[in-house]
């Protein structure tokens, strides 16, 4: 029993040697075999560092095909609020009556229609002028127009930038002729400080007037008042009532429209030894 195991053994012990002796020739002949083993080694990627970054490559389209043109998106702006603000409305220009009563005509002339008047004060809006800026064009409630001497209103600018308005046709003719001014003293004569009336007529209905004191010896103006506004039959009165305070002597009354018509009277003032 003890002689089989180690007969067993040797056998095995001679194997081993002889396969041994043949792996060895068999590496003599050939190339040897060397058993390589992959090492699987980290791979570090370098640092990009903002200072040095590579340019995009661009990979050329060998295909043929267009490249897909690639639209921005669109970006939304909100517009800002506008506030609307009005513009501002340009004042009308106005013109002040200068005269005790303006009279305003159909059209730049005295032989035009009466149209309305206004008294001291009264505003008017200027709309216009003539061509000879003689008479300014005005407009007043309820869109009427008229025309009015210029002499007989407080204009704020000259009268050069306003439109120039066309004068309209002349009324037709009156068949009843014109009457003639005049002037009459009640009574003609008298002391110092009399208290006398006077009437004028024949005048232009609705025109102012003035009236102007004159002495006949020196020719001096001893008084003057401001603009009366004629009746509309183109008469007026005006009582004096011892305002005219003036001395013995002879005085002429002259009234004069704004229309150019004018007409006197004498008036005697006599001294306490006449």
């Amino acid at each position: 029993m003890r002689f089989t195991s180690r007969h067993s053994a040797i056998r095995r012990l001679i194997f081993a040697l002889g396969s041994l002796i043949i792996l060895t020739a068999s590496g003599c002949a050939s190339d040897p075999v060397i058993a390589t083993e992959e090492i699987a080694l980290p791979i570090t990627e370098p640092t990009r560092s903002d200072t040095q970054r590579p340019a995009a490559s661009e990979t050329p389209n060998l295909t043929g095909t267009p490249s897909p043109t690639i639209s921005p998106s669109p970006t939304t702006i909100s517009s800002p609020t506008h506030t609307h603000t009005p513009s501002p409305t340009a004042e009308p220009l106005v013109a002040e009556v200068a005269v005790s009563h303006a009279v305003l005509f159909s059209g730049p002339g005295f032989n035009y229609n009466f149209v309305a008047q206004f008294p001291l004060g009264f505003k008017l809006e200027v709309i216009g002028r003539s061509e000879n800026d003689g008479w300014i064009v005005v407009q007043f409630a309820g869109g009427a127009v008229g025309w009015v001497p210029i002499e007989a209103i407080v204009l704020q600018i000259e009268p050069g930038p306003l439109v120039v308005f066309e004068p309209p046709p002349l009324p037709p003719p009156s068949a009843t002729p014109a009457p003639v001014p005049m002037v009459v003293l009640n009574p003609p004569s008298g002391p110092p400080g009399l208290n006398f009336y006077m009437t004028y007529s024949g005048f232009t209905p609705h025109v102012s007037v003035s009236l102007v004191v004159t002495q006949v010896s020196t020719g001096m103006v001893v008084y003057e008042s401001g603009l009366h506004s004629v009746g509309g039959n183109g008469t007026n009165a005006v009582q004096f009532r011892g305002t005219i305070r003036i001395e013995p002597g002879e005085y002429i009354f002259t009234v004069t429209g704004v229309d150019g018509k004018s007409a006197s009277a004498r008036l005697t003032i006599i001294g306490p030894n006449e």
